[in-house]
């Protein structure tokens, strides 16, 4: 990760109280080794630049969609300060219109930081979401529901690390 980087996740999250939740990102989007990246509910692109810095070393690309605009011009002006706007696309557009342009098993990782109804969004993410991909849930109120669906599904494994964060994964082959 580079100073300018470093200088924007700094200036976005000063008291790091969302730095785990980016570094676990980072860390499963490079061990993995994606290549294409969703982030949903981008707010002010925190995650988003995480998730970009790992994917950059492998020339992949991430697609970040926020709903509200002015936040996804947030995002965008923290991408480009950080130096990662040839890797990541910020689009200020609902979650499911962005799902229902792409094809089958298409996303390696998705990130669900924000989205107003997440059970819905749930059936679009699977139907998009590789065999052997991963889904990382943020740290939101919102998402309670979705465990207990995932959960349902045997295709998938879910986790939940600390009280924060569920990583999913699609174990079909």
């Amino acid at each position: 990760m580079n100073d300018k980087t470093i200088a924007v996740l700094a200036e976005l999250d000063p008291e790091k109280t969302r730095e785990n939740y980016g570094r676990m990102a980072w860390i499963l989007a490079r061990s993995s080794g994606a290549q294409r990246a969703l982030a949903i509910g981008t707010v002010d692109g925190y995650t988003t630049i995480w998730l970009t810095d790992a994917i950059s070393e492998s020339d992949g690309s991430v697609l970040t969609v926020e709903s509200d605009e002015t936040q996804a011009a947030a995002a965008r002006s923290s991408v480009d300060r950080a130096g990662l706007e040839g890797y990541v696309e910020v689009r200020h557009e609902g979650a499911n219109t962005t799902l229902a342009e792409y094809e089958d098993n298409y996303w390696d990782i998705v990130v669900l930081n924000a989205c107003d109804d997440p059970l819905r969004l749930w059936y679009d993410i699977r139907r998009t979401l590789r065999p052997r991909g991963l889904l990382v849930v943020g740290p939101s109120p919102e998402f309670e529901g979705l465990l207990e669906e995932i959960s349902a599904d045997p295709s998938f494994v879910a986790s939940r690390i600390g009280a924060e964060l569920l990583v999913v994964y699609n174990h079909e082959s």
